[in-house]
């Protein structure tokens, strides 16, 4: 898998939450798993 960057918020589905503070570099299907149910946002 290409590395990617997630930004994820302690939070799911708070429509008021603009913040995402954790970072987290996704390398394996198991850190997308970790990190796709909390709130995201992908960068580049």
């Amino acid at each position: 898998m290409k590395p990617m960057t997630l930004y994820a918020a302690m939070v799911t589905g708070v429509q008021s939450n603009t913040t995402y503070p954790h970072h987290h570099t996704i390398t394996a299907a198991a850190d997308l798993a970790a990190v796709a149910g909390f709130d995201h946002v992908a960068a580049t």
